[in-house]
């Protein structure tokens, strides 16, 4: 067993309230994640688990540095205390300022989730609804219109000979005929 001396003591404690101080704070975090969002009971249990495991660590490195590796008492004690404290002063605090922002959040969301997003959603279902019901037969027009306008031009057509063949005739020619076919119709 080393002999400390009461300074390098006094010391220890003081940093083991404060490792104490700092774990509290490390599991608030994860108190305040529960509060804001929902866990499983194994998603808590592996929390605690963690938790468990880093106090664990950090307690080993505190009583490896100051202490040389022993075991003492007051360190643990000290370590213990200084969770308490701030479990009942700063976490309190911290906890409550954290459910009340958590709160807000939730209620502002809420809010633009009934005011803004849902009338949009359903706005979106009905015009897309309408565009189902109606959209194939407006397809369809839109369709043989197309058909009809391409048929109507003599530089948009698909089959080739069409084109030709509406390209020999001259309009003069086209003319003739009519004229022709309204002198036989004067004189019948």
């Amino acid at each position: 067993m080393i002999i400390l001396s009461n300074l390098s003591q006094y010391g220890t404690m003081l940093l083991a309230l404060i490792l104490g101080f700092g774990c509290c704070l490390f599991y608030d975090v994860f108190r305040i994640l529960r509060k804001g969002c929902r866990f499983s009971a194994a998603d808590v249990g592996l929390q605690d688990v963690v938790c468990g495991i880093v106090f664990a660590v950090l307690t080993f490195l505190l009583l490896l540095t100051r202490c040389m590796g022993e075991v003492r008492f007051y360190v643990l004690f000290c370590e213990g205390a200084g969770f308490l404290i701030c479990r009942a002063t700063l976490s309190r605090v911290l906890l409550g300022m954290a459910t009340a922002i958590i709160n807000t959040a939730k209620r502002i969301k809420n809010w633009f989730a009934r005011r803004i997003f849902r009338p949009v959603g359903r706005g979106l279902r009905k015009a897309a609804g309408f565009l189902f019901r109606h959209g194939l037969s407006f397809f369809k027009k839109v369709g043989k219109w197309l058909k009809k306008c391409l048929k109507g031009t003599c530089c948009w057509v698909y089959n080739k000979r069409k084109a030709v063949a509406k390209q020999e005739k001259p309009r003069h020619e086209k003319n003739q005929k009519r004229q022709k076919t309204k002198k036989r119709q004067r004189a019948a």
